[in-house]
């Protein structure tokens, strides 16, 4: 019988958990105080009327009369050592979930022009932002590009430093041509500048895939 009184007590704390998480689960928001009606009315049935009730057997029972300090003193101890148990005793409180971490800054890297890839850093090392030097390429077409550039300055020099005796206008023209071809040789180094490719920020490259 002690044993079946106390399997049904787990039982029935069992099935009312169940219904109280399957209504708090179910009710909308706006109802949610019916689940706190609940787990209230819970609470008083389980444990505060069976309290009252033990308390009043060991203040009001006759069959308690010759050994009521004895009672009260043994249940308070009791009491005393479940309390010190729950409380007192260190117990581990750990649990494990599933989470992702991520870090506080991130910076995805990408070539700024196509290039040959030459040599890469290899993955896991510290680098500075702006500094140093991820993925190294290289790029003819853009070496090809600046060379003739550079000849066609040169000639174009030449030509307004031979103009400049002679026909003025011409030589106005073949300045405003410089100009432009200095232009372009500009835009063509900064192109050769984003060769080596480098990160925005201060971190650690991560490249698994990459070989040097």
């Amino acid at each position: 019988m002690i044993l079946y009184a106390i399997a049904s007590f787990i039982y029935r704390a069992f099935i009312y958990i169940v219904i109280l998480l399957f209504i708090g689960n179910r009710l909308p928001k706006e109802l949610a105080i019916v689940g706190a009606l609940f787990g209230i009315s819970a609470l008083v049935a389980w444990l505060l009327v069976p309290t009252g009730k033990f308390i009043k057997y060991l203040a009001t029972s006759g069959e308690l009369s010759r050994v009521r300090a004895r009672a009260v003193l043994t249940s308070l101890l009791f009491f005393g050592v479940i309390g010190v148990g729950l409380g007192a005793i260190p117990l581990p409180d750990r649990s494990r979930v599933e989470g992702v971490v991520e870090p506080a800054e991130m910076a995805t890297i990408f070539a700024g022009e196509d290039g040959l890839a030459d040599s890469y850093l290899a993955s896991g090392s510290m680098v500075k932002a702006e500094s140093d030097v991820l993925v190294k390429e290289s790029s003819d077409e853009l070496i090809e590009q600046r060379d003739e550039l550079q000849a066609n300055l040169r000639r174009l020099q030449a030509r307004r430093r031979e103009a400049q005796t002679k026909e003025i206008a011409a030589a106005q023209a073949l300045t405003d041509q410089i100009k432009a071809v200095n232009d372009q040789i500009a835009r063509t180094n900064e192109q050769i500048a984003r060769l080596d490719v480098r990160s925005p920020v201060t971190g650690t490259w991560v490249a698994p895939t990459s070989r040097r």
